[in-house]
Formats: C-alpha cells, sequence, structure tokens
C-alpha cells in the first residue's frame, strides 16, 4: 500500500507598512473639532455654493453676518456646518459637577431626545434653526449644508429648504483588474472577561495555525496572510463590572485590576502561537484596557510579555510584517 507523502503549505506573505496616521507622538488637547469643521466648510462651500445657485435660483446668498443686516421677511439662503446642542450628552462639566454622587448613574443607550436644539454657525455666528422642514432626530453635528428660509424677529432662522452636498464621486474599480494575493482574516470581539468556555475560541485559533483540519482547510488557511483582532478582546461590554458591583467602593478597585491582568494574559497565551505563524494586528476596542480618547492607541506591550517579544525581534520572513499592533 502506498503512503502517500504529507503536503506541506507555505502560507503567502505580504509587505506591510505601517504609515502610523493614527499615531500621537505627544499628548496636545489645543486642537479640537473646531478646525475639522472649518476645513470641512471651507472645502464644501463652494460646492454647495452650486448647487444653491441651480436649487434656490432667485433667492440671493448670504452670510450669517449679512444676515442680521437685512429684512427679517426677506428669503435668503445660508451655508454654514449643523451643530445638534443635545442636553443628555456626556460633558465632563456634567461630572465634575456630579463628582461627588455616590451612586453610579446608568449608562444612556441613547443620547437623543425632543428637546435637542439645532444651530447652523460658520466661521463667526450661529444661529438656531426651527421649522417643520428639518427633522432634528434625522441631523447630527458636523453636516456642511445650505438652508433656505428667513429671520424671525426673536433671531431664530425658519428654514423652508435645505440642501445637501451629497457624497463625492468615486472612481470605478471594476475596470481595474483585481489582485488575488492573499485573504485577511478580522475578528472582534472575543470578550475573554465573560466568556469562560474557551473551546470555541481555541478551535478558532488552531484552524488559524492550521492544527486541525483536512489537506483541503490547510491550503484554504495557507492564503490567510494578516489576521487583524479588532476590539473588544478583553471586555465586550461595560456591565461586565456592574453586574459584579466592583464599582461599589474604591476598595474593588483591586479586583478589577486583578481580572484585568488575568484576562490579558489569558489573551497573551492565545496570541503568542497565532503571531509565531501570521502577522498579526491587535485594535483595542472599546472596552479594552487603553485611551478612550480617539483616536485609540495601541494596548501597551508591557500587558502582553510573550506576544511583543515577536513585535520587537522581527525575523527575517516577518520584515514589515509582523506588526502586532495598530
Amino acid at each position: 500500500m502506498e503512503i502517500q507523502p504529507q503536503l506541506t503549505y507555505r502560507r503567502k506573505s505580504f509587505q506591510f507598512k505601517d504609515f502610523k496616521k493614527f499615531d500621537i507622538s505627544k499628548q496636545c488637547f489645543e486642537q479640537q473639532y473646531c478646525s475639522i469643521y472649518k476645513a470641512r466648510l471651507r472645502v464644501l462651500k463652494d460646492y454647495l455654493l452650486e448647487k444653491a445657485k441651480i436649487k434656490w435660483a432667485h433667492n440671493e446668498i448670504i452670510t450669517l453676518a449679512e444676515l442680521f443686516e437685512r429684512n427679517k421677511s426677506d428669503t435668503c439662503v445660508i451655508i454654514g456646518t449643523l451643530y445638534k446642542h443635545q442636553e443628555l450628552k456626556p460633558s465632563i462639566l456634567y461630572e465634575l459637577s456630579n463628582e461627588l454622587q455616590l451612586q453610579i448613574q446608568p449608562a444612556r443607550i441613547n443620547y437623543a431626545s425632543f428637546k435637542d436644539i439645532l444651530y447652523l454657525e460658520d466661521e463667526t455666528l450661529r444661529i438656531k434653526l426651527i421649522g417643520n422642514h428639518i427633522n432634528i432626530q434625522d441631523v447630527v453635528t458636523g453636516i456642511v449644508c445650505a438652508v433656505c428660509g428667513h429671520e424671525l424677529e426673536n433671531g431664530e432662522f425658519l428654514v423652508i429648504d435645505w440642501c445637501l452636498p451629497g457624497c463625492c464621486p468615486k472612481l470605478s474599480i471594476l475596470d481595474q483588474p483585481l489582485e488575488t494575493q492573499g485573504k485577511i482574516l478580522i475578528i472582534s470581539g472575543l470578550d475573554l472577561a465573560n466568556n469562560l468556555q474557551l473551546l470555541n475560541i481555541n478551535l478558532l485559533f488552531e484552524w488559524i495555525t492550521g492544527m486541525i483540519g483536512c489537506e483541503e482547510v490547510h491550503k484554504d488557511i495557507a492564503s490567510i496572510v494578516c489576521v487583524i483582532v479588532a476590539g473588544n478582546s478583553i471586555r465586550g461590554s461595560v456591565e461586565t463590572h456592574n453586574y459584579k458591583k466592583y464599582f461599589e467602593t474604591k476598595a474593588h478597585d483591586e479586583a478589577i485590576f486583578k481580572e484585568t491582568a488575568n484576562v490579558t494574559h489569558k489573551l497573551d497565551n492565545l496570541l503568542c502561537p497565532l503571531v509565531k505563524c501570521c502577522p498579526v494586528i491587535l485594535m483595542p476596542g472599546e472596552f479594552d484596557p487603553t485611551s478612550h480618547t480617539l483616536p485609540q492607541q495601541p494596548l501597551h506591550p508591557c500587558i502582553l510579555p510573550q506576544c511583543s517579544s515577536w513585535f520587537q525581534c522581527p525575523t527575517h520572513y516577518r520584515y514589515h510584517e509582523s506588526c502586532w499592533t495598530c
């Protein structure tokens, strides 16, 4: 009886280049969203002017500064950025004012309410928008738009109609030949703090590393050039702390740190065999132990000592490939 030789599949490789677009070299909180909104308004304003001239050809397009010098009954068009004032939205001022409260307030799922107020603002001024043509629940802060209407005696702007810039045209990729250089596997929401049964997760990582499966499975797995762990690996929700009543007193903080250390050690053990055979990009999630301000920064290498050794000392095979954080 002839024994067929066992086939060996070499995993496909790819050239990975980290542009470090979201890496923060220094902590600076001087620049806020204001500069982003100004740049967006400056870019889209000319495009909105052309659309507004076509839609409202008989109405004059003015700025907010010119609006207060006109007759309030005259219909006109103004262009600016929408700002949605929400009382339920989290604020650091509210947190400081409620700092001495002993009872933890429940986390809100939705910050929208019927008391939300909509404003239109440009580089210098803002004005409150009202009217039946505006559904405040469908609007978010930061949208650049043009509105047609007139100012009321109380200083509010009654909107008759509005115009949005729309989506920018994109180049079609159907005419370009597709190059199949490999596959990317994306994993998210491991939630190791709540997932006590690790059998399914262990089977997943054994499948990626080629420890299980037949010859056809191994051939398919060899085409995976990169694995992206896309957040919430430690925890999948904030309720992990609440139902264990860790936030009742500060004395339970030590239990939180201990649980986080145990879960990160578990994640380190899971990822260690994977980074030895496949490039891994580990992204932080909303509930992972990292910064919560955007853009989120990578998980610190000290909490994953086994995996970080592969990142700090890449082999020749993983040149520009073995990046485990992003």
